[in-house]
């Protein structure tokens, strides 16, 4: 059985896969990614090709970057991302299910809920999306009742319509 190329990646492998990544634009630096990404079956992608990426000079492929890669393994990458200039990226990194806090153990109330009120709309609307979202978070919000969260009606229905998108 032939491996792909880029199954096990070694100094050459990497040297050629950052040329081939310099010479695209946003678009084929996207299709490389998603590429590799498949090729990879679920183990991370080097740190060598996700630095590049999340510096990426185009936020169109940095907003990819944080919604969809596998960053578990890449905390430099997360805090880069975090503090990214462009308020979409930010607001991407909420959606990931790699590296939100809603993966791993059931947080208490009293743990997600100050860390919830200090998020920006976007980035709750994209938050919402995540398949990792907190089922208690769905209930707060689904509830006109419960104001734990401190969001107005109308941006409480943005979140409603929101989830009602996460698959």
């Amino acid at each position: 059985m032939a491996l792909s190329r880029y199954t096990i990646l070694d100094s050459y492998t990497l040297e050629e896969l950052r040329r081939d990544y310099r010479s695209k634009k946003a678009s084929g630096r996207i299709r490389l990614l998603q590429r590799l990404f498949r090729q990879r079956e679920g183990r991370p992608l080097p740190h060598q090709i996700t630095a590049m990426a999340a510096a990426d000079p185009d936020s169109e492929v940095r907003a990819w970057v944080a919604r969809n890669l596998d960053l578990w393994a890449h905390e430099d990458e997360v805090e880069q991302l975090k503090h990214d200039a462009d308020v979409f990226v930010r607001a991407c990194l909420w959606e990931n299910p790699s590296i939100t806090r809603w993966s791993g153990p059931v947080l208490r109330d009293e743990e997600w809920l100050p860390w919830f009120t200090e998020t920006t709309h976007l980035e709750r609307l994209a938050l919402v999306r995540n398949p990792q979202v907190e089922s208690r978070l769905m209930e707060k919000i689904f509830d006109p009742e419960d104001q734990t969260l401190h969001v107005e009606p109308d941006l409480r229905l943005e979140l409603v319509h929101a989830l009602f998108s996460n698959e």
